[in-house]
């Protein structure tokens, strides 16, 4: 296989708000791979529940899940996420959405249709990943493996941010409640817990330039692949 044909994959993991999309998106853009944002997977997933109506219990989740399609879409260097032949990429991110997404994503089922469908993705490109479990589930054999991290308040200033984007306002004090109680469910879960694989390259985005850990990503990688 030439370097050419050769497939590259690499998996950035974190807790919310770390920065995990926002620097998955550039570095993606930067080395012209593709971006996969499997956050958005588990929210559109929650969003079916919420707007049909249905209340998000195990049983629910099982018995509904084989209606759930989801695929992406890129539109200029923009992924778009479909969720059964809707464009939903701007319903993703509300504090409900937030709220209600852990919910789904400790279950088994979910998980396994979402990695399955994860990998699928990586057959036939060289792919940049964020999630929880990319490195520790989903890719174990990633070309390059990254976990981010970022201190509470920096974590809740950009939450906060991103709601007043998109017309919510919660008070500061409430979103950094919200983000120890999703990372204690994250971390605790059965399922894929989120987790610090012993091979990962930890990057503390606090105050960072984001220009800066692009280029601390991609030079890692290009020194691990001579790309």
């Amino acid at each position: 296989m030439t370097k050419k044909e050769q497939k590259y994959i690499i998996a950035i993991d974190g807790g919310v708000a770390t920065g995990k999309s926002t620097i998955a998106k550039a570095v993606a853009k930067e080395l012209n791979f593709v971006y996969i944002n499997t956050g958005d997977m588990y929210r559109a997933v929650t969003l079916y529940f919420v707007q049909n109506n249905i209340e998000i219990t195990d049983e629910n989740i099982v018995s509904n899940i084989n209606d759930i399609k989801i695929t992406f879409r890129l539109e200029n260097n923009n992924v778009i996420t479909i969720l059964n032949g809707e464009d939903v990429t701007e319903k993703l991110h509300s504090a409900n959405i937030s709220k209600l997404v852990p919910l789904v994503a400790k279950v088994k089922i979910v998980r396994e249709k979402m990695v399955e469908l994860q990998r699928e993705f990586a057959k036939n490109n060289s792919i940049v990943m964020d999630g929880r479990d990319i490195a520790s589930v989903v890719f174990p054999n990633a070309t390059l493996k990254i976990f981010l991290t970022a201190s509470l308040d920096e974590r809740a200033r950009r939450r906060k941010l991103d709601l007043e984007k998109r017309g919510e306002y919660i008070d500061i004090d409430i979103l950094k409640n919200d983000i120890l109680k999703r990372d204690k469910i994250d971390m605790e879960r059965e399922e894929s817990p989120l987790i610090k694989v012993e091979d990962a390259v930890v990057i503390d985005t606090t105050g960072h330039n984001i220009s800066d850990d692009v280029n601390t990503i991609t030079e890692l990688l290009k020194r691990r692949t001579e790309i």
